[in-house]
């Protein structure tokens, strides 16, 4: 087809402006067209056109233009991928421990922290995005003064300049920049459209334009409003109150379900939301988890993916994850006295999306079976050493893009911190390169975790199962900051930094704790 359009007439550099408006898939075709090694030459000797490569082979997009070149992104992408092996904590400057503060939102590297002390005039938020060097985005503090006596929830999308919070029967919408109106919005402070919920509202998620609150009237449900123009979309009923659910997309929202047959089965429900308000029957595809140890009492807890949602070029730094890339995490506490059984499942979004995408159907709803999207898709890892009391204060903030932390909360004699990388492209780069220096070396290489010249080697535990059984990760252990003082530890992982918070009890309340210290890692 290159051909018949002549393309192969023009000269060398015009070709590589036209190839540069082609996308990854393009370009990968390019390269592989066999009979023209001229195309392949072309693409090769462009840092434009193998910065855009990359990108696609590594789940990246381009970042914020500014006058950082292609060849400088280029270098800086291939370095974040090891980057993380040779970096060591850090700590932020100028952090206002002496104010007692809790963590309230994460979005990507930004984190708001908010004052636990009342102020009759307002309530001040600590936001701290953490630095990137590779991505150009440098340490940042500030302050946000919110004029409410009052606060139930939080919730912030870094790449929309976003921050959304609730102070009953008011939902606020600002800029995190300014601490002003935000400009997109129609009305920057709406009546809730229950009024006063009766139980507040639980927890708030932002995708794109829309925005979803979990909340209880006469019963549970997540209520789904446009934040640009207050406008409510659709109403979600629930089980039980639920304050874990996500996006998985604009139009899709999943939270975990169950139903007695006559047993207890947990499901991850998906909704599909209306295109318009209106009182059209909500569709949904329930599917079914098979996890071993589930018990009678057991509890779920759908962890919150903190990759910002919006893909445009507000997104801070010179390259950014792929906002459709992301991991779902679900945590399961099953009872079985006197023991207390900690599991996560990990299942990438895209799993998901695929089946309903490739089984539409009209019923208003959908059983999916786990031998139908569970087996070779998801992996259930154990968490041995999770408290009881894990979910009591705080929800664990461990999973952001195709990142997961196996555990948020953990104590100092442990060493290492265990991070999974899920991504499919950047599992495939590390594979092709262990294999191509196995194709010259003798040797082999054992273990989940396996190491070979510097290259982590991903291979499935011998569990005595299917070798197709759980999906493939990259893992980065990294070594915990010397000289940690409390066993009060708290894990939140970003878009590309993991940060520890360190506790120490207050001097007035030894039940109580604020934070200590801060430190940061590169992923």
């Amino acid at each position: 087809m290159l051909q018949s359009l002549n393309i192969l007439s023009l000269p060398d550099e015009l070709i590589s402006v036209i190839l540069e408006n082609t996308d990854y898939s393009t370009l990968i075709a390019c390269r592989g067209v066999r009979s023209c090694h001229r195309l392949k030459d072309i693409v090769d000797s462009s840092s434009a056109l193998t910065y855009t490569i990359e990108l696609g082979a590594t789940g990246m997009c381009d970042g914020t233009p500014n006058g950082v070149g292609p060849a400088e992104r280029l270098k800086r992408l291939r370095n974040s991928l090891t980057f993380w092996k040779n970096s060591v904590w850090s700590q932020p400057d100028h952090f206002p421990y002496s104010e007692q503060k809790d963590l309230a939102a994460v979005s990507g590297n930004l984190m708001v922290f908010l004052s636990t002390i009342s102020v009759a005039n307002g309530v001040t938020l600590v936001l701290l995005r953490f630095p990137s060097e590779l991505r150009g985005i440098p340490e940042q503090q500030w302050y946000l003064h919110l004029e409410v006596t009052s606060l139930e929830c939080i919730s912030a999308d870094d790449s929309q300049d976003l921050l959304i919070f609730s102070s009953l029967p008011n939902i606020h919408v600002w800029s995190l920049s300014t601490g002003g109106i935000h400009p997109l919005t129609n009305t920057p402070s709406f009546i809730h459209p229950s009024g006063i919920p009766r139980h507040g509202i639980f927890s708030m998620r932002i995708y794109d334009d829309l925005l979803a609150c979990s909340t209880h009237e006469s019963k549970p449900h997540i209520l789904v409003l446009n934040w640009k123009t207050g406008e409510q979309m659709t109403k979600i009923p629930c089980f039980q109150d639920i304050a874990y659910f996500s996006f998985l997309d604009r139009t899709k929202i999943v939270f975990p379900h169950r139903i007695y047959d006559p047993k207890p089965v947990m499901l991850l429900r998906v909704v599909t939301l209306p295109d318009t308000p209106d009182d059209s029957p909500l569709r949904s595809y329930d599917f079914v988890l098979d996890i071993p140890t589930l018990g009678f009492h057991h509890r779920e807890y759908l962890c919150v993916n903190t990759l910002p949602s919006d893909p445009s070029d507000s997104f801070p730094g010179l390259f950014h994850a792929d906002p459709r890339n992301r991991l779902l995490t679900l945590e399961v506490v099953t009872v079985n006295p006197p023991r207390f059984i900690f599991q996560a499942l990990h299942v990438t979004q895209a799993t998901l999306l695929s089946y309903i995408a490739t089984h539409p159907s009209d019923a208003d709803t959908v059983s999916v079976p786990w031998e139908a999207w569970g087996q070779r898709n998801t992996r259930i890892v154990n968490l041995p050493d999770a408290s009881r009391d894990r979910y009591s204060y705080h929800m664990p903030v461990i999973t952001c893009g195709m990142h997961a932390l196996i555990e948020s909360f953990v104590f100092r004699d442990h060493k290492k911190l265990h991070i999974m990388d899920y991504h499919p492209g950047r599992i495939a780069r590390i594979l092709a390169t262990h294999d191509a220096h196995l194709a010259c070396t003798e040797g082999t290489v054992t273990g989940e975790g396996a190491r070979h010249s510097d290259v982590t080697v991903v291979q499935r535990p011998n569990t005595g199962t299917s070798s197709d059984t759980d999906i493939r990760y990259v893992p980065k252990d990294i070594p915990l900051p010397d000289g940690l003082q409390s066993e009060v530890i708290r894990y939140i992982l970003g878009e590309d930094v993991v940060v520890l918070l360190e506790f120490k009890s207050s001097w007035d309340n030894e039940n109580s704790y604020k934070i200590a210290r801060i430190f940061y890692h590169p992923i």
